[in-house]
């Protein structure tokens, strides 16, 4: 009897876990309740201003480098896409402006990744650097150098002491 009772609880423990979280849709997409997720970042060159980037596409492959899905950035510059099974890169895709103040687009993408968090994803714009309030001043290390006459200032590489 106590064998009989272990073979029924486990007949009904297998037919418990039948299901899966994912399956074929009418098209025959697979579908899985794997997400990404991430953010982009817009940040000034000259100095620490960022703000979300906005709008940017975001562009699900699979192995072969097919397009599986493709979505875009919120206001806040994150995206929470679904991961499929057979999904493999991903692709973010961008506008942005040079030092020229001239616009690009740039492509980032992320080969081989799983499901999950991919980070914050920063992106250097010299259009923010209008907002940057950098000041410049001199310095007259002649009193350090005075000082300290066996030592060497190297500022941006530069050497000083000279």
């Amino acid at each position: 009897m106590k064998r009989e009772l272990s073979a029924l609880a486990f007949g009904i423990m297998l037919a418990g876990c039948g299901g899966s979280s994912g399956g074929s849709d009418a098209s025959g997409v697979y579908q899985s309740d794997d997400r990404v997720f991430g953010e982009l970042r817009n940040n000034a060159v000259k100095c620490n201003i960022s703000e979300p980037l906005v709008s940017a596409d975001v562009i699900v492959h699979s192995d072969d480098g097919s397009i599986i899905s493709e979505s875009s950035t919120d206001a806040a510059g994150k995206f929470d896409i679904q991961w499929p099974k057979k999904a493999a890169h991903l692709t973010l895709t961008y506008k942005k402006t040079n030092e020229n103040l001239s616009a690009e687009v740039s492509v980032d993408t992320m080969l081989n990744i799983q499901a999950g968090d991919v980070g914050i994803t920063n992106v250097f714009s010299s259009s923010l650097n209008e907002r940057c309030d950098c000041e410049f001043f001199n310095i007259d290390f002649s009193d350090i150098k005075a000082n300290y006459p066996e030592h060497d200032i190297f500022v941006d590489g530069a050497n000083w002491s000279k």
